[in-house]
C-alpha cells in the first residue's frame, strides 16, 4: 500500500478488501489506517481501526496478533466516554480470547461487553454478545 493513501482511503480498502474474504490483506490495511489515524492525532479512529484489524485477524485464525492488536481500545473509547464502541471493544477482545482458549477471561470479557453495551442503549450488539456468552 502506498504511503500516500489516506488513513480514510486505508480504511476503504480494509472494508473492501474484508468483502471479499481476504482478511489477510484487510488487517494489513486497517493496521496501516490505525497507524495514519494516530500520526494524524485522532487516537478513536485509531482505536477502531485496531478493532476491524482484530475482526480480520481472527477470521485469518491469528487470535494471538487478533488479541494484541485490539488491547487497550476499550482504555481509548472509556475516555471518551463512547460505551457503544468500548463495549464493541471487549467483545472483540473476548472473541480472540475465546479463539485462545481462554475461556475464563473470554466470559469475563463478554459480561463487561454485554453490560456496557446495555449502559449504551445497544440492545441488538448486547444480544450478539449474549449469544457469544452462551
Amino acid at each position: 500500500m502506498s504511503e500516500e493513501l489516506s488513513p480514510r482511503q486505508l480504511e476503504k480498502e480494509g472494508k473492501s478488501s474484508y468483502a471479499r474474504a481476504d482478511y489477510s490483506s484487510a488487517a494489513k490495511a486497517f493496521a496501516e489506517a490505525a497507524a495514519a489515524y494516530s500520526a494524524q492525532g485522532e487516537p478513536l479512529m485509531a482505536a477502531e481501526m485496531k478493532n476491524n484489524q482484530s475482526v480480520a485477524l481472527l477470521q485469518s485464525r491469528q487470535a494471538r496478533a487478533a488479541l494484541e492488536a485490539v488491547t487497550g481500545t476499550e482504555a481509548v473509547f472509556a475516555a471518551a466516554r463512547d460505551n457503544r464502541r468500548q463495549g464493541m471493544a471487549l467483545a472483540n477482545q473476548a472473541a480472540a480470547l475465546e479463539a485462545l482458549q481462554r475461556r475464563d477471561e473470554a466470559l469475563a470479557g463478554y459480561q463487561k461487553s454485554a453490560e456496557i453495551l446495555e449502559k449504551a442503549g445497544e440492545a441488538d450488539s448486547r444480544t450478539e454478545v449474549l449469544r457469544a456468552l452462551a
